[in-house]
């Protein structure tokens, strides 16, 4: 807390005993932090968007997971774009049972790209960290 925070809080419940008044409420912020929970790279990257912006992406980069409950291949499927909407592929099947039950029971999860490799083939160019926002909740 800031000085000047401080004073004006101490203040007002010295003020609020002198005169009566009501105390002001504290305001409690929950800051969600995010919990690493795998890396993996974008299965399906050659098949999407992703090869026409590669040279767009960046290691660190946000990446949003959309859900795809209906997908006719795998019921447990999470498509990966990018912020601008471009599909890049999807977080492997082999890793999508977890986040894909946590999605489904409403918590958010989130990615980022970790590496961009053109070296590594189009299979493997793309690594990303797969992360759940906390909100609170602690991950056992």
């Amino acid at each position: 807390m800031q000085r000047r925070g401080f004073i004006s809080m101490l203040g007002a419940y010295f003020g609020a005993l002198v005169f009566g008044g009501k105390l002001p409420e504290a305001k409690a912020r929950v800051i969600p932090k995010p919990v690493s929970l795998f890396q993996c790279h974008v299965a399906g990257f050659p098949y999407y968007q992703g090869p026409k912006i590669f040279s767009d992406l960046q290691s660190g980069q946000k990446l949003k997971l959309l859900r795809e409950p209906n997908n006719p291949y795998d019921s447990k499927a999470i498509a990966v774009f990018t912020s601008n909407g471009h599909k890049l592929g999807y977080v492997p099947r082999t890793h999508n049972p977890l986040p894909a039950d946590l999605m489904d029971n409403g918590h958010k999860l989130t990615a980022s790209l970790s590496s961009v490799s053109p070296d590594m083939g189009e299979y493997s160019c793309l690594e990303m960290g797969v992360f759940v926002v906390s909100g609170g909740w602690q991950v056992l």
